[in-house]
């Protein structure tokens, strides 16, 4: 589901996964801020629009005991949510609305600050000018547009080169998830003392994992 709005309006595409409902379609409204929100910041409208289209999903029994991935380009949204509190009395009725929804429908919710570019080329950003032919309105994948299955090497290639040019270990390899619970806490194995108890050995110290 991706998220966002512009001085004049809002949009929000979604997509349902197919275990629980249809993806054949994409839901998505379109809308124009009324007069009452001209005083309001950029950031009251990201974050209530995130809100409000949550509200009416979960309203339509689409929430319920489900886990949502919730994009949007604007980072205080995100850290707003995930903080659970803003110095701002509108933003924070906004994220307990949030919190709330979560608590009431059994919800996992993930909120995902992504870029400005990657919302255009999903085709949530042309959605508030009315341009419907972009991205997934374009029939495109959602989930093309999605790549959190990828490590951060994955995504930047130029990535593991440079932190090798600077870190001192031009073979520094990154660990696997599982490795982290391992190789990560810098453990190499083990032993049984005296009295049967299993103690890690550890590598030298100031090794580096990545």
């Amino acid at each position: 589901m991706g998220r966002g709005t512009t001085k004049q309006g809002f949009r929000a595409p979604t997509e349902q996964d197919p275990r629980t409902g249809p993806v054949t379609t994409v839901r998505y409204q379109v809308g124009v801020w009324g007069a009452d929100v001209d005083s309001d910041s950029s950031n009251f409208r990201e974050l209530a629009n995130l809100v409000e289209d949550t509200e009416a999903e979960a309203r339509q029994g689409a929430l319920d005991g489900c886990e949502m991935f919730l994009f949007t380009d604007n980072s205080t949204a995100e850290s707003a949510f995930y903080k659970g509190s803003s110095s701002s009395k509108k933003l924070h009725d906004l994220v307990l609305r949030l919190h709330k929804l979560t608590v009431d429908h059994s919800l996992i919710l993930h909120l995902i600050h992504v870029s400005g570019t990657r919302m255009i080329a999903q085709g949530t950003d042309g959605c508030s000018r009315g341009v419907l032919m972009e991205g997934v309105m374009a029939g495109k994948d959602m989930l093309s547009f999605i790549d959190l299955h990828k490590t951060a090497v994955e995504r930047s290639p130029d990535l593991l080169p440079w932190i090798r040019s600077w870190c001192g270990d031009t073979s520094i390899t990154p660990l696997t998830p599982e490795e982290w619970f391992v190789e990560g806490h810098g453990i190499v194995g083990g032993h049984l003392d005296k009295h049967g108890v299993w103690i890690p050995d550890h590598e030298p110290a100031n090794r580096m994992h990545l």
